[in-house]
Protein backbone atom coordinates (compact mmCIF):
# COMPACT_ATOMS: atom_id res chain seq x y z
CA UNK A 1 0.00 0.00 0.00
CA UNK A 2 1.15 3.51 -0.70
CA UNK A 3 1.02 6.26 1.94
CA UNK A 4 -2.31 7.76 0.88
CA UNK A 5 -3.97 4.39 0.43
CA UNK A 6 -3.58 3.32 4.07
CA UNK A 7 -5.85 6.09 5.30
CA UNK A 8 -8.55 5.23 2.74
CA UNK A 9 -8.41 1.47 3.31
CA UNK A 10 -11.19 0.24 5.60
CA UNK A 11 -10.69 -3.29 6.98
CA UNK A 12 -13.53 -5.72 6.49
CA UNK A 13 -15.90 -6.21 9.37
CA UNK A 14 -15.36 -9.44 11.35
CA UNK A 15 -18.96 -10.45 10.70
CA UNK A 16 -18.52 -10.06 6.94
CA UNK A 17 -15.24 -11.99 6.99
CA UNK A 18 -16.78 -14.82 9.03
CA UNK A 19 -19.73 -14.96 6.61
CA UNK A 20 -17.34 -15.25 3.65
CA UNK A 21 -15.44 -17.96 5.55
CA UNK A 22 -18.70 -19.91 6.02
CA UNK A 23 -19.40 -19.70 2.30
CA UNK A 24 -15.95 -21.16 1.58
CA UNK A 25 -16.58 -23.94 4.12
CA UNK A 26 -19.87 -24.86 2.44
CA UNK A 27 -18.17 -25.04 -0.96
CA UNK A 28 -15.32 -27.14 0.45
CA UNK A 29 -17.81 -29.51 2.10
CA UNK A 30 -19.68 -29.91 -1.18
CA UNK A 31 -16.40 -31.11 -2.66
CA UNK A 32 -15.62 -33.36 0.35
CA UNK A 33 -19.05 -34.97 0.06
CA UNK A 34 -17.98 -36.44 -3.27
CA UNK A 35 -14.81 -37.97 -1.80
CA UNK A 36 -14.34 -41.36 -0.18
CA UNK A 37 -13.14 -42.37 3.24
CA UNK A 38 -12.17 -40.11 6.09
CA UNK A 39 -12.66 -36.86 4.16
CA UNK A 40 -16.31 -37.62 3.69
CA UNK A 41 -16.69 -38.79 7.27
CA UNK A 42 -15.25 -35.53 8.64
CA UNK A 43 -17.34 -33.32 6.37
CA UNK A 44 -20.41 -32.96 8.66
CA UNK A 45 -18.29 -31.82 11.62
CA UNK A 46 -16.33 -29.35 9.48
CA UNK A 47 -19.59 -27.98 8.07
CA UNK A 48 -21.16 -27.51 11.51
CA UNK A 49 -18.06 -25.90 13.01
CA UNK A 50 -17.31 -23.67 10.02
CA UNK A 51 -20.82 -22.32 9.61
CA UNK A 52 -21.43 -21.75 13.33
CA UNK A 53 -18.72 -19.08 13.49
CA UNK A 54 -21.03 -16.39 12.06
CA UNK A 55 -23.76 -16.93 14.65
CA UNK A 56 -21.25 -17.08 17.51
CA UNK A 57 -19.72 -13.76 16.43
CA UNK A 58 -23.19 -12.23 16.17
CA UNK A 59 -23.83 -13.37 19.75
CA UNK A 60 -20.47 -11.95 20.83
CA UNK A 61 -21.36 -8.53 19.49
CA UNK A 62 -24.45 -8.57 21.69
CA UNK A 63 -22.48 -9.79 24.70
CA UNK A 64 -23.55 -8.75 28.19
CA UNK A 65 -20.02 -8.08 29.40
CA UNK A 66 -16.40 -8.15 28.31
CA UNK A 67 -16.00 -11.59 29.89
CA UNK A 68 -19.06 -12.84 27.96
CA UNK A 69 -17.62 -11.50 24.70
CA UNK A 70 -14.22 -13.07 25.34
CA UNK A 71 -15.87 -16.40 26.11
CA UNK A 72 -17.86 -16.35 22.86
CA UNK A 73 -14.77 -15.41 20.84
CA UNK A 74 -12.94 -18.36 22.42
CA UNK A 75 -15.75 -20.64 21.23
CA UNK A 76 -15.52 -19.16 17.72
CA UNK A 77 -11.76 -19.72 17.74
CA UNK A 78 -12.31 -23.35 18.74
CA UNK A 79 -14.68 -23.81 15.79
CA UNK A 80 -12.10 -22.26 13.46
CA UNK A 81 -9.44 -24.65 14.79
CA UNK A 82 -11.69 -27.62 14.04
CA UNK A 83 -11.96 -26.52 10.41
CA UNK A 84 -8.19 -26.23 9.97
CA UNK A 85 -7.33 -29.86 10.53
CA UNK A 86 -3.96 -30.74 8.94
Amino acid sequence: MKNGEAANHKPQDILERSFQFSIRIVRQCEWLDGQRGLSRALMPQILRAGTSVVSIIEEEQAGQSRADSVSKLAIALNCLCITSLP
